[in-house]
């Protein structure tokens, strides 16, 4: 059975002064996936896409934090994005034996739920959709804020 460990996602979130934010094309998240119970292969996804609307303009790093963990999303992450830095399981990967990229192009995450079970640690519960099949997942995680400038903000969960 393949196990798929979603371990770091990294993206980074434009606003206006509207309450709209939005995943900018910067946004990343690296996977962990174990092949035959032997090997482990890690890989990227690369621009994802998002919005979040709400009726409050986020200014502080625990403004931000409040968004991710009390508003629910959905993010869009395309299948042609997927790199290992192997052109063949790329391929391979991408084609119909697995992802099907040309009938399905994308999988989505949808956040349902969050708890802060200790500290800066958070447990972020929703589905994971791939093709027609969509699972729980629950990713354990730290937020992490960087400011780049006033309108945009690098958040990493690990």
């Amino acid at each position: 059975m393949n196990k798929l460990k979603l371990s770091l996602l990294i993206f980074c979130i434009s606003s206006n002064l509207f309450g709209n934010y939005t995943l900018s094309s910067e946004s990343t998240s690296q996977f962990i996936a174990e092949h035959l119970g032997k090997e482990k292969v890690i890989g990227t996804f690369s621009n994802m896409s998002s919005n979040i609307q709400t009726s409050k303009i986020v200014q502080s790093k625990e403004d931000i934090t409040s968004l991710l963990l009390n508003h629910n999303f959905e993010l869009k992450i395309p299948i042609n994005s997927l790199k290992t830095k192997n052109k063949v399981r790329d391929k391979h990967l991408k084609s119909r034996v697995f992802f099907n990229e040309k009938k399905y192009p994308f999988m989505t995450f949808s956040k349902i739920d969050s708890i802060s079970p200790s500290g800066n640690q958070y447990i972020i519960s929703g589905h994971l959709k791939i093709k027609e099949t969509q699972v729980p997942i629950q990713l354990l995680t730290n937020i992490t804020i960087d400011e780049h400038d006033t309108n945009t903000k690098e958040i990493k969960l690990f």
